[in-house]
């Protein structure tokens, strides 16, 4: 049965849609028990599809700005109406949402679930935040449930789950139109237990400023008490409950100056959150030390206390106002240490300098420091040659290899030095052997064993030897 409309005319040019939900009791099989059906919602006696006016529309956990979002959805999506309270329409969860169960309540097999405890509640799941406070619903022993993920909040494990039949969500109803009846309602009701909670962490997008002049646009109409009326059109089953019928129509009422300002007031301070939000979670993907933190802290500073902002926004601003102040004192921290390390740093590098060159001394001093010099010469010793002094012919050490060296060059010897007991001689097996000159004895060429007659060449300090 198509959705009954009535389009009334105001100052010519102003046309709205008065909704046509029958309020009734209805009870459904095998279906979550929804905690809020009775917290002052009137229950529809037909569910209705209605079609999202607007972009970023916001769906809450509950009826009222404090509760805390829950998803987002834009102009075109339809959604099913099973209820109403003051400003607020009531909606099964549409495609994408979930909700939260605990997981010691639930025997998991896969995908699917079924329920262990007796009376286990559930609760709404947001994809804009990580709350879970809002009980939606209840679901008895062996009741099954569609599993489609876990979660970890305040140290519990939780399963996300496909939202029970009778588990329900809230849109202001300015950005919902409403489009035909789809059939008898099958919401059961539960009287609520558990008062509104208090979100602990919300996440809220812009609010979504209604179409000019109120319902005029294809919205709902304005005024809360046009749902509780009889149309008028004789349709079965539009009537509602406890209600006469009546053939007066809903007269839709145009937003006032002040309510569309708060409104944009409003819509402009969640924007400013949003882009606050942004803001800070791309700050977190810099390193520490390029985290604007103060800015960032200055608006969420401004966010806590500004009154056109929603209370849970606010809080949530105050909260996470609080974390960056403690970070940003981390932040300090790191950034002192830091420089000092850099001052640290400054004061060391004359004196890596000096090591340097120290090194440098020591390594061309290894490089000039031999075993022995002298030049070379045959020996009537076989496979053997010596080294002598080039001023006496006097043998100063043999040595078991030339090392490609010429006879009768002056060179430097480094190797092993040793004593053959049987020749009663002093013997070397170079490692390496270098042409050096014999005027550089004294001036950066040392050796163990050199040459008598080059001991004039050594420095006044150094003892002879």
């Amino acid at each position: 049965m198509l959705l009954s409309m009535e389009v009334l005319t105001m100052n010519s040019s102003l046309k709205s849609l008065a909704v046509l939900i029958a309020l009734s009791l209805a009870v459904a099989p095998a279906s979550a028990q929804p905690a809020n059906s009775s917290d002052g919602v009137e229950q529809a006696r037909m569910n209705y599809e209605g079609r999202i006016l607007g972009n970023q529309v916001t769906l809450r956990s509950g009826p009222g700005e404090n509760y805390y979002p829950v998803i987002r959805l834009d102009t075109g999506a339809t959604v099913i109406i099973n209820g109403i309270k003051f400003d607020w329409l009531r909606i099964v969860p549409p495609e994408g949402t979930h909700s939260l169960i605990a997981k010691e309540f639930v025997t998991v097999t896969g995908n699917s679930g079924r329920i262990s405890g007796t009376v286990v509640n559930v609760r709404s799941g947001s994809t804009l935040n990580s709350q879970y406070s809002t009980i939606h619903g209840k679901l008895q022993r062996g009741d099954a449930v569609d599993i489609l993920g876990e979660v970890e909040l305040d140290g519990k494990t939780w399963l996300k789950i496909k939202p029970p039949p009778g588990t329900t969500l809230f849109v202001k109803k300015d950005f919902v139109e409403p489009v035909r009846a789809l059939g008898p309602a099958v919401i059961p009701v539960t009287p609520l237990t558990t008062p509104p909670a208090t979100p602990r962490d919300p996440v809220a997008g812009p609010a979504v400023t209604p179409p000019s002049g109120g319902a005029a646009g294809g919205g709902v109409a304005g005024n809360p008490a046009d749902l509780n009326r009889d149309t008028g059109t004789g349709i079965p089953g539009t009537e509602l409950a406890n209600q006469p019928r009546t053939s007066t129509p809903a007269t839709p009422r145009e937003p006032s100056s002040i309510e569309l300002a708060r409104a944009s007031a409003q819509q402009q301070a969640e924007v400013a959150y949003d882009q606050a939000e942004t803001t800070w979670r791309a700050a977190m993907d810099k390193p520490l030390e390029d985290q604007p933190l103060p800015e960032i802290l200055s608006r969420f500073e401004a966010l806590a206390v500004n009154e056109d902002l929603p209370v849970t926004l606010r809080q949530q601003s105050a909260s996470t106002a609080s974390f960056i102040r403690s970070r940003n004192q981390t932040r300090e921290d790191v950034l002192k240490l830091r420089q000092s390390q850099a001052e640290m740093q400054a004061r060391l590098q004359p004196l890596q300098a000096q090591n340097r060159q120290l090194a440098d001394q020591f390594r061309q001093a290894d490089m000039n420091r031999f075993t022995a010099i002298g030049q070379l010469q045959t020996s009537t010793l076989a496979n053997l040659h010596r080294l002598v002094d080039p001023a006496t012919g006097r043998t100063l050490v043999y040595l078991r290899s030339t090392g490609g060296a010429t006879v009768g060059q002056f060179v430097g010897v480094k190797g092993p030095l040793s004593r053959d007991e049987n020749l009663n001689i002093q013997l070397v097996t170079p490692e390496s052997i270098f042409p050096i000159d014999p005027g550089s004895f004294g001036r950066g060429t040392t050796a163990e064993i050199f040459p008598p007659s080059l001991r004039g060449q050594l420095p006044t300090t150094q003892p002879a030897r």
